[in-house]
């Protein structure tokens, strides 16, 4: 079982509310709505960026504790390397 299979249990009042916002920040009709939030696993935020072209950002790359020093370390023997250049 993937990480997006995940079921969503809404209440039909908070399925109602989440309705309503997706009307109001989108042209949809409330079928229409409806059909994108269940799309959408009855995700409000996710219907809307959907309709408004917003891709969704993906996680940063994990960073290993060794990468970070020797990025600080490169960066700061890139600063202390370059001497200034006589005009």
């Amino acid at each position: 079982m993937d990480k997006d299979s995940k079921i969503a249990f809404v209440s039909n009042e908070d399925l109602e509310e989440r309705i309503q916002l997706v009307m109001r920040q989108t042209d949809y009709t409330q079928d229409v709505a409806r059909e994108k939030l269940t799309a959408h696993n009855y995700d409000a935020i996710k219907c809307i960026r959907a309709y408004m072209g917003i891709a969704e950002k993906k996680a940063p790359a994990q960073v290993s504790l060794n990468q970070q020093i020797y990025r600080q370390l490169r960066n700061q023997l890139g600063a202390v390397a370059l001497p200034e250049q006589p005009p």
